[in-house]
This record gives C-alpha cells, structure tokens and sequence, in this order.
C-alpha cells in the first residue's frame, strides 16, 4: 500500500487556525468574513487549495463542533487543533481509519453544509481582494 507522506505542518498549521474560525460557535457575520478572507488571501495557497484544505484536513476533524452547545467559543486550543488534524490525517493511512471515516461520512456530509453559507461568503470576498 502506497503511503501518503506527512504534511508539513508548520506549513498547514496557520491555514488550519484560520479555517478553523468557521466552526466556532459564533456570529460569523459579513466583517468576520471579510477578515478571515484578508488573512486566508495573504496564505502562500490559491482559494482551490484552501478549500481542499478545509473540507479534507480541517472539516473532518471539527465538524462535531457544529453539534455543541456548550456556550460562545473564541477560538480553539492551537496545539489541540494541529494533533487533532495530526491525528487524523495519520489515520487515514490505516484501514480502521478509512471506515471510521466511511461511518462519519452521513454526518460529515450533513455539517459540511452547515459550514458552505460562510465559506461561499468568504470565497466571494477573497476573489474580490486585490493579490
């Protein structure tokens, strides 16, 4: 079996921080969208990248979150954030991870459009940013 070799995390981690702004339970109205698509448009990655990013690095791992009610979260644990998405890109490599991940495909799919609304919003207005 062909492996996958790992990503360079220093390099994906800040795009995962950024992206990561759309599951927390929060008002994510037009100016919190107009920053995250300034910050997302100074990253080294074109928007097709970044959305690769986040519907298979990042959407995997937090789309759970979307089900808490626990209260207004500000941001996420930085170092929980980079072993969570660690973690599960390394279980990807692994056949009891490729049907954890085929099991959560109905909810995945579900929460992911609870999370287009922001992220077209968002697409929009990086594509209007000047490079």
């Amino acid at each position: 079996m062909k492996q996958t070799p790992p990503l360079d995390c220093q390099r994906y981690f800040p795009v995962w921080l950024l992206l990561s702004e759309l599951y927390l339970d929060n008002e994510f109205d037009e100016q919190a969208s107009a920053h995250l698509a300034r910050r997302l448009k100074d990253t080294e990655f074109s928007l097709v990248q970044l959305e690769q990013i986040l519907f298979s690095q990042v959407h995997p791992v937090l789309h759970w979150n979307l089900l808490s009610v626990a209260g207004e979260w500000v941001s996420f644990e930085a170092v929980s954030l980079q072993d969570a998405i660690n973690d599960y890109l390394a279980g990807q490599q692994s056949l009891r991870g490729k049907l954890k991940h085929l099991t959560s495909w109905p909810w995945r799919r579900y929460s992911q459009a609870l999370v287009v609304a922001d992220w077209l919003r968002v697409k929009t207005l990086y594509k209007d940013l000047k490079p």
